[in-house]
C-alpha cells in the first residue's frame, strides 16, 4: 500500500473533505490520533515510518524503539516485534516501511539492509550487502512496494534507488 508520513510524535490520521468550503482549499479534517512517548507497547520513542496494509492495519516504524508496532484502522495496538540488534527481526533504526498483500517491508538504517516480515511480524528474509556496488545497501532510508510488484529503496548512503524483487533478488 502507500507510504504515508515521516517524523512526528503522534500518528494522525486526517480527512480532506470533497467539496472545498466557499471555493476555497479544502482544509484536512481532524479524524483520528493515537500514540504517545514511550517504550511500552503502542508507545513511541521515535515514530519514523508508516505504512497501511490492504485491510486498514496500521504499521509504524519507531526509529528509537528498534521495533515495528501494528495498529487496527482505528488507532488500537495490536502488536509489536522487534528489538535493538543485527540479528533477523532485530533493527538498528527501522526507518522505512511499505506493505504488499501479504508481507511487510522495513528498511533497516544502521544494519544496511531490508528486512521482510508476514503482516504477523514473523521475520521471512533479509538482504544487505554492505557497499558501494550495485545491489549493496548504505544507509536504506526508504522503501516502496511499485505496481509492479517491485521493491523500491532509497539508498541514502550511496545515492541512488535500487530495485529488487519481492525475494530480494537484485535486479536494477
Amino acid at each position: 500500500m502507500r507510504h504515508l508520513l515521516h517524523a512526528g510524535l503522534i500518528a494522525a490520521i486526517f480527512v480532506i473533505p470533497a467539496t472545498p468550503a466557499r471555493g476555497g482549499p479544502c482544509p484536512p479534517v481532524y479524524n483520528l490520533t493515537w500514540g504517545n512517548g514511550g517504550v511500552s507497547p503502542g508507545q513511541f520513542d521515535g515514530p519514523y515510518g508508516v505504512t497501511v496494509d490492504e485491510s486498514g492495519a496500521v504499521y509504524v516504524a519507531d526509529i528509537s524503539n528498534d521495533r515495528i508496532d501494528k495498529f487496527d484502522a482505528s488507532g488500537n495496538f495490536d502488536m509489536m516485534w522487534g528489538s535493538g540488534g543485527a540479528g533477523d527481526g532485530q533493527f538498528d533504526g527501522p526507518i522505512g516501511l511499505a506493505t504488499d498483500a501479504n508481507f511487510i517491508y522495513a528498511t533497516d538504517y544502521g544494519n544496511n539492509r531490508v528486512q521482510k516480515f508476514t503482516l504477523t511480524g514473523t521475520f521471512v528474509a533479509k538482504w544487505n550487502l554492505l557497499g558501494g556496488i550495485p545491489a549493496y545497501l548504505r544507509a536504506p532510508r526508504d522503501i516502496e512496494v511499485g505496481s509492479d510488484g517491485l521493491i523500491y529503496v532509497a539508498d541514502s548512503g550511496n545515492h541512488r534507488i535500487e530495485v529488487f524483487s519481492s525475494t530480494g533478488t537484485y535486479l536494477r
